[in-house]
């Protein structure tokens, strides 16, 4: 096989090596199951609302099941002048919600 002279021809063959590399790792693998990487762990799912402890923040999915409304419709919510549902804060970049304010909304948005 020739030397390769341009950038392109030596990102090809770059890019061929590493896919030869991989190959043959997965050859291996499939051929000694002790050598197969390990699964990767998947995180702990956050337990629902009633799980936590009490006073414990509301995430979208809590806030959305309590209301009974899609998790995208408090998205959406939140992006109406003027906004319109719970209001949340944030922690770090997730929204949570006081489970106080929502029940507080909840009542004040509730036909009798």
């Amino acid at each position: 096989m020739p030397t390769p002279t341009t950038p392109r021809e030596r990102a090809v063959a770059a890019i061929a090596h590493h896919l030869a590399e991989a190959l043959l790792i997965a050859l291996e693998a499939a051929q000694d199951p002790r050598k197969a990487p390990p699964e990767p762990v998947a995180a702990p799912p956050t337990p629902p609302a009633a799980q936590r402890a009490p006073g414990a923040l509301l995430t979208v999915e809590d806030v959305a099941e309590k209301l009974g409304v899609a998790v995208q419709t408090i998205y959406r919510w939140r992006t109406m002048r003027p906004v319109h549902g719970p209001q949340a804060f944030k922690v770090g970049k997730y929204l949570r919600w006081k489970p106080e304010v929502v029940a507080a909304w909840l009542a004040t948005h509730t036909e009798t």
